[in-house]
């Protein structure tokens, strides 16, 4: 191989991987921008992720309660028992902090006890009482056991009873939803950051659902 015929293959093969980058960067920036926010909210802001499912269990003053009850409400969920020794307290610590921060009578928040055998209406009463529930906004809802289990698996939200060996293992998210009933948000709770995105958003669906 002569000299020019060397130098214009090495550059030849230069352009080819100049290309091979520029695919490789353009592809990373569009994954990169078809990624969801970290809130969980898709890149159209409140596009639905999934419907909410029906329901029907007990609220905290032994009243029933069902999922079509919150239709024309904004809500926000969560799935907690008043036993926990762990996140739960602190999760409905950050939940009572959400009711004053977002006031609007058309948000609502809804609590269900994945520990239904124990938490009868008049235990989740004492427990709303403890943290300050607006009762006109917030719910605590118990119930048969295995149909708070399928509004869990339902919702998307991992939860499993105990046994013998093992405690009650729940997730420690907050779902937004929207006055048609569907999910436009998942937010961690041991997250600051995610609970400001949680309020902020609340605020801005609740404005647009008037």
């Amino acid at each position: 191989m002569g000299r020019t015929q060397k130098i214009v293959t090495t550059g030849l093969w230069a352009i080819v991987v100049l290309v091979m980058i520029a695919l490789v960067a353009s592809r990373s920036v569009a994954r990169r921008d078809a990624q969801p926010s970290s809130s969980g909210i898709s890149a159209a802001k409140f596009e639905p992720l999934f419907p909410s499912p029906a329901f029907h269990l007990t609220d905290q003053n032994g009243k029933p309660f069902k999922q079509s009850d919150l239709l024309g409400n904004v809500w926000i969920a969560d799935f907690v028992f008043t036993h926990c020794g762990g996140p739960c307290p602190i999760m409905t610590s950050k939940l009572a902090d959400v009711q004053k921060q977002v006031p609007r009578p058309n948000v609502k928040l809804v609590s269900f006890s994945v520990d239904p055998e124990r938490d009868t209406p008049s235990v989740l009463k004492e427990y709303a009482k403890q943290f300050g529930a607006d009762e006109s906004r917030w719910t605590f809802l118990t119930g048969d056991k295995q149909k708070i289990y399928d509004t869990a698996a339902a919702m998307k939200i991992t939860a499993v009873p105990a046994t013998k060996d093992a405690p009650i293992i729940h997730s420690e998210l907050f779902l937004l939803v929207n006055h048609s009933g569907d999910v436009v948000g998942v937010y961690h709770s041991n997250d600051e950051l995610e609970i400001k995105r949680l309020i902020a958003d609340a605020s801005d669906l609740a404005e647009r659902s008037k």
